[in-house]
């Protein structure tokens, strides 16, 4: 039973110091790739933003689909990406992309801030 209380004891420790408990420092959130601020996106871009980083997973899954409710309300954002092919394209390949969801969202609201077309990245 001692020896719980001082692994606990430990825990906290680290945890007050600011180090994860269990030894991950690199997963951290701090140790993600930095995300531009977003003081500089409008208002819909934000918008955006925050609907893609709730969303992704259903996002995901409509992108799948290709049709769902989901695609289809991040698709009105991009209306400049005439095609709908390469408009469904691009999200599939800037999904995969992306290292997390919130990278995801940044790079949406970003794209929509700057209003171009829907170029395929390069895999």
């Amino acid at each position: 039973m001692g020896g719980m209380s001082t692994l606990a004891a430990l825990a906290v420790a680290a945890l007050q110091a600011g180090a994860p408990a269990c030894g991950c420092a690199q997963f951290a959130p701090d140790a993600a790739q930095p995300v531009p601020a977003s003081a500089a996106l409008s208002a819909d871009a934000i918008i955006l933003r925050d609907f893609a980083l709730f969303s992704q997973r259903r996002i995901g899954a409509d992108l799948i689909r290709k049709q769902g409710p989901y695609l289809h309300t991040l698709s009105s954002y991009f209306p400049h990406c005439a095609d709908d092919a390469l408009k469904l394209a691009w999200l599939r390949r800037t999904l995969a992309d992306a290292a997390d969801t919130r990278l995801f969202a940044e790079r949406l609201a970003q794209h929509y801030d700057n209003g171009r077309a829907c170029p395929v990245p390069p895999q």
